[in-house]
C-alpha cells in the first residue's frame, strides 16, 4: 500500500472517531466514516472518486446553504456582448489580473453596471478552463435585501474552492469532523486558517466581491481584514459605491472610477428597443432617429445604465417619430427627476392602473423577503373587504410589472425562485409619492 492511502487510513480513523452525535440528512458522521474508510482503504480508484465526491457534497452542504452563483447568471445573462471592454483592457485590470497587485477598487454611483461589470469579470477569468483550474474564480454578492454575515461570505468561498478542486478537501474535512461531533460551526478565526491553506494550493486565487456598500455596516471591515491578510496569491475586485472611510485604510488598494462608457450605453439601448414592441414599430427603418435616441440617451444618463432604462421607459409611449424626438427634448435627468417623472407617468395611466401599481408598490416596499411571483398575484388580488379569496382577481405578472413603468423588475436569483424587486433602492420610498 503507498503512502498515500496511508495517510488517508490515518485522517479518516482520526477524523471520524466518536462522532456519532453529528446528522447530517439521513446519515450520521459515523456512518460516513465507515463507508469512507472502506472505500479509501480497498476500493478502486474510480470509486474512491465517487465516494470523495459524496463527501465533498456533504461538506459543501454543512459549510454554507449560500449561493451567489444565480445571481451572476441572471446578470451575465443581461449583458450585452463587448460591454466592460474598457475595463478589461485596462491598465489597472491588466496590473491586478498578472501582478503583484493584491486589492482593486472600483467605486461608481447606484446604476453605473457595477454588478454587470463584476459578472463580466467573472466570465472573463473563467473562460480558460485550463488556466482557471489553477487559478480559480471565486465571488459574493452583496445586497440590501440578503443580509449575509461575513461567516456565511467566507464559507461560501471555501466552498466554492472545495468544488473547483478535490485536493482542497483535506483542509476541510477536519474541521466538518471536529465541528460534526458537538455541532457547531468554524470561527471566522478557523475559516480563515483553512481557506489561506487551500489557497496556497494555487498559482493564484482570484475574488470578486460586489457590492460591498450594501452589506451590514458593521460586516464591511470584517470583511475587508479578511482579504487583506489572506496569503499574496490572491488578488480581489471589490466592486461598490464609495466608502471614503475604508478606503483610506486600505491606501494600497488601485482604484478606479466606474462609469458605463458612451459605447456600453449605445449597445444597451439598442439591445433594449426591440424588447419594446411599440417603440421598435416607431423606430423600423428610421435609422437617423435611432441614433438620435441612442446620442440623447448617451449624452443624459451621466454613465449611469439605471437612467438609460428609465429613460427608454419613458419613451414607450410614444406614437410616431415626431412625438419620439419631442419626448428627446424634455428627457428626464437625473433620479429624483426620473423617479418624479415616472410616478406622473403611473398615475397617467388610469385609476384602475394606478390603483394597481400602488398595491404592487407597498407590497415589494414592506414584504419582509424578495416575493415570489406567485405570492405577489395572490397578495394584490386581495380584496379587504372579501372573505374569500378569488383566483379570477389575480393579474398577469407581465401586467404587474407593466403599471408599475418600469420601477420594478423580474429577478431569478433568490433562493431559486423569480422574484420582484425595485429596479433599485431609490433615496424615496415609492410609497412616499402620491401615487
Amino acid at each position: 500500500m503507498d503512502g498515500s492511502c496511508s495517510n488517508d487510513r490515518r485522517i479518516s480513523r482520526h477524523g471520524f472517531e466518536n462522532s456519532h452525535h453529528f446528522q447530517l440528512g439521513t446519515a450520521n458522521i459515523s456512518s460516513a466514516s465507515r463507508d469512507v474508510h472502506n472505500y479509501i482503504i480497498s476500493a478502486p480508484p474510480g470509486d474512491r472518486d465517487e465516494t470523495e465526491d459524496k463527501l465533498i457534497g456533504q461538506i459543501c452542504e454543512w459549510l454554507t446553504k449560500v449561493s451567489f452563483s444565480s445571481i451572476y447568471w441572471e446578470s451575465i445573462s443581461k449583458a450585452t456582448e463587448g460591454t466592460g471592454m474598457w475595463f478589461i483592457e485596462s491598465e489597472e485590470f491588466g496590473r491586478w489580473k498578472r501582478e503583484d497587485c493584491k486589492i482593486l477598487w472600483g467605486t461608481g454611483k447606484p446604476g453605473a453596471g457595477k454588478t454587470t461589470l463584476s459578472s463580466i469579470v467573472i466570465k472573463h477569468l473563467q473562460r480558460d478552463d485550463n488556466t482557471a483550474r489553477q487559478a480559480p474564480v471565486i465571488f459574493a454578492f452583496c445586497r440590501y435585501t440578503e443580509k449575509y454575515s461575513p461567516s456565511e461570505i467566507f464559507a461560501s468561498w471555501i466552498q466554492q474552492l472545495l468544488r473547483r478542486n478535490r485536493s482542497t478537501l483535506e483542509h476541510v474535512r477536519e474541521s466538518f469532523q471536529t465541528h460534526g461531533r458537538v455541532d457547531s460551526r468554524p470561527s471566522n478565526v478557523e475559516l480563515h486558517q483553512i481557506m489561506s491553506a487551500i489557497v496556497q494550493k494555487f498559482n493564484r486565487v482570484f475574488i470578486v466581491l460586489d457590492g460591498l456598500d450594501e452589506a451590514e455596516e458593521d460586516a464591511r471591515k470584517p470583511l475587508l481584514d479578511f482579504i487583506e491578510s489572506l496569503p499574496s496569491n490572491t488578488h480581489t475586485l471589490i466592486m461598490s459605491r464609495p466608502l471614503g472611510s475604508l478606503q483610506r485604510l486600505f491606501p494600497c488598494a488601485v482604484q478606479v472610477d466606474i462609469e458605463a462608457r458612451n459605447e456600453d450605453i449605445e449597445r444597451f439601448v439598442k439591445k433594449r428597443i426591440p424588447e419594446i414592441p411599440s417603440l421598435n414599430a416607431v423606430l423600423l427603418h428610421k435609422d437617423a432617429a435611432r441614433d438620435e435616441l441612442c446620442t440623447a440617451i448617451k449624452r443624459t444618463s451621466g454613465g449611469m445604465f439605471l437612467i438609460a432604462s428609465l429613460q427608454i421607459e419613458a419613451l414607450k409611449s410614444c406614437i410616431s417619430v415626431q412625438s419620439l424626438m419631442k419626448k428627446l427634448e424634455t428627457l428626464p435627468i437625473g433620479l429624483n427627476e426620473l423617479y418624479d417623472h415616472t410616478l406622473e407617468r403611473i398615475k397617467a395611466q388610469g385609476e384602475e392602473k394606478t390603483s394597481l401599481a400602488k398595491r404592487v408598490l407597498l407590497w415589494v416596499t414592506y414584504a419582509l423577503d424578495p416575493m415570489s411571483v406567485d405570492a405577489l398575484q395572490q397578495a394584490v388580488a386581495i380584496e379587504l373587504n372579501s372573505k374569500t379569496f378569488d383566483m379570477n382577481c389575480m393579474s398577469p405578472i407581465e401586467l404587474l410589472l407593466d403599471v408599475c413603468c418600469g420601477l420594478v423588475t423580474l429577478n431569478n436569483y433568490w433562493q431559486g425562485r423569480k422574484v420582484v424587486r425595485f429596479t433599485r433602492r431609490f433615496h424615496s420610498s415609492p410609497t412616499s409619492g402620491s401615487v
